[in-house]
């Protein structure tokens, strides 16, 4: 004999692991550990009958909670404090007393995680955990009827087994309406109607460039981030996320400036981007945002005196963070540091050093020979490819 109220508990539990798992890795490190603690008390104070968590101190507890978090949101600031405000709601009701409208609650709260999982992710096994979901909440609100009708009912093998299958042949009619949200929700890199939307540019990114390297930076088809903002034309959409500084024999590398250079951003409009990083992308710490940043929000960042963005560590999560940007505004220089730009490789190839020095002995402002090596650069005819280019196998 199977109580209803242990196939309630543990359908309340399996729902609950539904809406938290694809979540868990966008949340704050305190929810992180918050939710594991939370579930094995729940289990721990239901195993013994016992709930030193309920009545008023409920309430209260979700109340502040709800507000800390409630206070983080703004425009351009929802979905985090939301989905956190959701996983701390159900963690704390796992934990208290559990009556009929209690797992209900559960439920309630398990499917809003869960759709709120796709703000975040795009992970194909949204479907499975959708589907799993959906049987846990049919087969929770048929036991639910039986729970409110007599708590103390008991299930014999065969009345369980008649349940149950009951339970999943609502679940299987419920199968059309879950592939319909499958399809209003996408949960892959190509949704279904991508066809509408602009193709997304592919990552060729490198934090060093040396001779033949630009073989290796070919397009590799995967997406570092999207970004949410003001439509613009796609050539415009040039994006700032490391600024190459220092040659070290044939490598072009990055250096962070010294800190007493200053530079302010001239013209432009303001511009707001909220961008959804990919996981793994290859980026390492740098933050990408639309040129010319000003400023990141929500998500700790340090801001290099050329408007480089980094963070404390590749990121290991899909949480966005917000961007300021002066589209269409240049850097102008304050102070320079002449020394760190200025610099020369150790070696240097002859060809450049005499083209160099011919420039040079024309005399003029820095102006006028900075334009004379412009001047220069246009009249060779470079182009830039990414295919079809010399190289080693």
């Amino acid at each position: 004999m199977v109580s209803v109220k242990i196939l309630l508990d543990l359908l309340a539990y399996g729902a609950a692991l539904l809406g938290m798992i694809p979540l868990y890795p966008h949340l704050d490190r305190p929810v992180q550990a918050f939710l594991p603690v939370a579930l094995l008390a729940g289990v721990y104070c239901d195993r013994l009958g016992r709930h030193p968590l309920r009545g008023w101190p409920v309430t209260v507890l979700s109340l502040l909670l709800f507000s800390a978090y409630a206070l983080q949101i703004s425009a351009e600031h929802v979905v985090q404090p939301v989905v956190h405000m959701l996983l701390v709601l159900l963690a704390i009701r796992l934990v208290a007393a559990k009556e009929g409208r209690h797992y209900l609650q559960i439920f309630v709260l398990a499917v809003f995680a869960l759709v709120g999982a796709t703000l975040l992710s795009l992970s194909p096994l949204f479907l499975p955990a959708l589907l799993l979901l959906v049987s846990c909440l049919t087969a929770g609100l048929v036991l639910l009827t039986f729970y409110q009708a007599e708590p103390q009912l008991r299930f014999n093998g065969r009345q369980l087994r008649q349940v149950l299958t009951a339970t999943l042949l609502l679940a299987l009619l419920s199968l059309p309406l879950v592939l319909l949200f499958f399809l209003i929700l996408p949960r892959t890199q190509h949704p279904v109607w991508d066809f509408l939307n602009p193709q997304p540019a592919s990552i060729a990114f490198a934090d060093e460039v040396r001779p033949g390297s630009l073989v290796g930076l070919a397009k590799s088809g995967a997406v570092a981030f999207r970004a949410e903002m003001e439509e613009l034309p796609a050539g415009d959409l040039y994006w700032r996320g490391t600024v190459l500084n220092t040659a070290e024999g044939d490598v072009w590398q990055r250096r962070v400036p010294p800190p007493g250079g200053r530079e302010r951003v001239v013209g432009g409009r303001p511009m707001r981007q909220v961008i959804y990083p990919e996981r793994e992308t290859g980026l390492g710490t740098y933050l990408f945002a639309l040129d010319l940043p000003q400023s990141l929000a929500g998500i700790a960042a340090a801001q290099a005196a050329d408007l480089v963005h980094t963070g404390g560590r590749p990121l290991d999560r899909r949480a966005p963070y917000q961007a300021i940007s002066h589209f269409a505004g240049h850097l102008q220089a304050e102070s320079v540091d002449r020394d760190f730009y200025l610099q020369l490789p150790a070696s240097a190839a002859p060809r450049l050093a005499a083209e160099a020095e011919r420039i040079a002995a024309q005399g003029g402002s820095e102006r006028q020979k900075i334009a004379r090596l412009e001047a220069f650069f246009r009249h060779q005819q470079l182009t830039y490819a990414t295919t079809d280019l010399p190289g080693p196998e």
